[in-house]
């Protein structure tokens, strides 16, 4: 499975990293969000996570520019510090599931995988 986690702190892109690569996932990272559009033009990815808040370009324009301009069909998660986690009604069309931060890596993986196997 390739993930793609898009974010701008790069201490959570360096945490993602370590503990995807331990369960043996496949994981690219980027804290710029046209180097993460670069990146899916060229690799296809299993999984996106994009953060919902980073300064260059918001997670909600971001899955547009990949849904809608580079086709991207996959699953998309995104993760945000400004939902209300008991309101999982503003999300998005097309937006697989809301992480609301701290984001917490096991809960993550096992999403992830649950997502997957909907999609076999």
């Amino acid at each position: 499975m390739n993930i793609l986690y898009l974010d701008d702190e790069q201490d959570i892109l360096d945490l993602a990293q370590l503990f995807f690569q331990d369960h043996g996932l496949s994981i690219d990272t980027s804290s710029s969000p046209s180097a993460a559009l670069a990146m899916a033009e060229t690799k296809s990815y299993d999984v996106i996570l994009s953060d919902a808040r980073m300064p260059e370009m918001g997670g909600l324009d971001f899955y547009a520019i990949l849904r809608y301009k580079l086709g991207y069909t996959g699953r998309f998660i995104l993760v945000s510090g400004h939902y209300d986690s008991s309101d999982k009604t503003n999300i998005p069309d097309g937006i697989d599931a809301l992480i609301v931060k701290p984001v917490e890596f096991e809960q993550l993986y096992q999403l992830i995988n649950r997502l997957e196997i909907k999609s076999q």
